[in-house]
């Protein structure tokens, strides 16, 4: 009831808030107001109109409080202030109260960090916690059952820890046994807070033990420079590096290194690694580990190239000649022959094959071919042993009264030298013809 039988035609009237409690879950509602009219105390009429009901937003809207600490004990006993926060090392820990107004209920609470949204349900308050915290300011929200929210910023002071890093070079030893490690990297060069930071940058040789080496900082970064002395140039060495400060160590990959000198010597050996030039033209192993190499004899200035796995050689004496010795790669007596009637082949240790085949014939040459004369087609002759691959083949052809060009009609095989014709500028009948072929190829 807003008034009871009052003669005014204006009458006030404030919504009570126990309206509240009739929309919890709504920002707006609506209602009817009823007037009925009276003669003394006979009702002689009635008339009703809607009205419009809102929940105010700036004052009914849910409150949120939150606060956010440093709960890494590492970290803050660097800063000494568990509101000062470390970037990447700090644990963010947060706690979250929510509350609505005027019979409204808090249906979710929130938390954003680094642009990623996490929430709960139906809860008033939550605690929980970012590990490696790498941002100053937080925000939380709340929202509540009619759809209102609110929400809340908290602001840290955040150290810009740079995380460090270690990366490792190292020199080749030298033939006098020196060597130069580089060590670099970036590192947090300032103070957290009570605490400054520090570097200790380090390496060790092989499996032995952590050696200090001093470092030149500049701004966030740093150099160390290692001189080693007195390696031996014909071993291997393993190195690796490792950068600490108060929060972490930064350890680099092992890296291998072997000196190559320039040239180096055993009791029967002398090895260059660098190209060696006789008058401008380079002289070269002809394998890396040198067991074919030159080497100077033992009788006076000769000069040999030597095989030691074979124990072959070419020797230039001093003299100045070339002495193919029965040891020689080069030599007859180290290749094998066979023939048969027609054909007489050599076989080279190197893997070279020569085959000559040599054979006679009548062949008339009697018919035109524009304005020379052709013998019938030939077929090719065959090897007494066979080649590999095909190999390349020459024709020679010669009689006793005239001369003779020959054409090769069709390719060699491994087998055959391929076929033929006899040409010449005018007719020939009746004369014994000679065709000589002469096959180079491999036969392994």
């Amino acid at each position: 009831t807003i008034a009871t039988k009052t003669g005014s035609t204006k009458v006030s009237w404030t919504l009570p808030t126990s309206f509240y409690a009739q929309i919890p879950n709504s920002k707006s509602s609506w209602g009817r107001i009823i007037c009925d009219t009276y003669s003394g105390s006979t009702k002689i009429g009635s008339s009703e109109c809607r009205f419009d009901v809102y929940v105010k937003e700036s004052t009914n809207k849910p409150t949120i409080s939150a606060t956010v600490v440093d709960s890494n004990a590492t970290t803050k006993a660097l800063t000494g202030d568990e509101n000062k926060l470390i970037k990447y090392y700090s644990t963010a820990k947060f706690s979250l109260t929510g509350s609505a107004k005027n019979s409204a209920t808090v249906k979710s609470l929130s938390s954003t960090y680094n642009g990623s949204t996490k929430s709960k349900a139906d809860v008033t308050s939550w605690n929980d916690q970012y590990s490696n915290a790498e941002q100053a300011s937080y925000v939380f929200g709340v929202v509540d059952s009619r759809g209102y929210s609110n929400s809340v910023t908290v602001n840290k002071t955040l150290i810009n820890y740079v995380k460090i890093t270690c990366a490792l070079s190292v020199s080749n030893p030298t033939a006098s046994g020196n060597c130069t490690l580089t060590i670099t990297g970036n590192y947090f060069n300032g103070s957290f807070g009570s605490t400054s930071n520090t570097l200790t940058v380090q390496y060790k040789k092989n499996d032995g033990s952590w050696t200090n080496a001093t470092a030149t900082k500049n701004g966030n970064t740093y150099t160390a420079t290692v001189s080693l002395t007195g390696l031996d140039y014909t071993q291997t060495f393993t190195f690796q590096a490792r950068a600490t400060d108060k929060l972490a160590t930064a350890t680099t990959a092992s890296k291998t290194v072997k000196s190559t000198p320039i040239f180096d010597w055993g009791s029967n050996t002398f090895h260059f690694h660098v190209p060696v030039y006789v008058k401008g033209n380079n002289l070269t192993c002809e394998n890396s580990d040198a067991s074919k190499h030159i080497a100077i004899g033992t009788g006076g200035t000769d000069v040999y190239i030597h095989n030691s796995a074979s124990g072959k050689y070419l020797q230039m004496r001093d003299n100045g000649n070339l002495d193919y010795s029965d040891n020689s790669v080069f030599h007859n007596g180290n290749c094998t022959t066979s023939a048969d009637s027609i054909c007489r082949t050599w076989r080279y240790p190197n893997g070279m094959q020569i085959s000559v085949v040599k054979v006679y014939g009548t062949w008339n040459i009697t018919e035109a071919w524009g304005s020379v004369y052709s013998s019938p087609w030939i077929s090719g002759q065959s090897f007494n042993i066979a080649f590999s691959e095909a190999p390349r083949v020459m024709i020679n052809t010669y009689c006793a009264s005239t001369a003779v060009m020959v054409c090769q009609c069709s390719g060699p095989t491994t087998t055959a030298t391929g076929a033929c014709y006899l040409w010449k500028p005018t007719k020939m009948t009746g004369v014994k013809t000679w065709i000589e072929y002469i096959a180079i190829g491999r036969w392994k």
